[in-house]
């Protein structure tokens, strides 16, 4: 199933950084799709989904074909 039909603005989340130790608790405030160059000398692009968390009153932004984001309430 794809993550991202379950994460939507306003929902809960526990999320960490790849392979941290911490990981953070907190609502979603946004998602967005932005395109990055992966290689210019081959002119590869690749789509990411960035994820805005809302945690202890900062936004945390997280990756979220790289980074582990679950949702835990929505």
């Amino acid at each position: 199933m794809n993550p991202l039909n379950e994460i939507k603005a306003g929902v809960m989340v526990k999320a960490s950084y790849q392979s941290a130790m911490v990981s953070f608790t907190g609502l979603v405030v946004g998602i967005r799709e932005c395109l990055d160059i992966f290689s210019e000398k081959h002119a590869i692009t690749v789509e990411q989904t960035l994820v805005d968390i809302l945690v202890d009153g900062k936004i945390r932004t997280f990756i979220l074909e790289e980074d582990n984001v679950e949702v835990i309430s929505g």
